[in-house]
């Protein structure tokens, strides 16, 4: 079992707008299961609704951390 991170680009190179919070550093974004960061791609796609209501949502995943 290892680490899995929310990301929006898997270039690393997310826009700064899309990111809040605890969150706007990549690094609280790692959690022990896949399970824990469902909640958290939730909450940042629910955001992104209202800040960008009438354009293309961003599409955040699960990634494993070490790769």
């Amino acid at each position: 079992m290892g680490q899995w991170k929310v990301v929006r680009s898997l270039d690393g190179k997310e826009p700064s707008f899309t990111r809040y919070g605890a969150y706007n550093d990549p690094k609280k974004r790692t959690f022990p299961s896949e399970e824990y960061a469902k909640p958290v791609v939730a909450y940042l796609t629910k955001r992104a609704v209202r800040m960008l209501w009438n354009s293309v949502l961003p599409h955040y995943q699960i990634v494993p951390a070490d790769g």
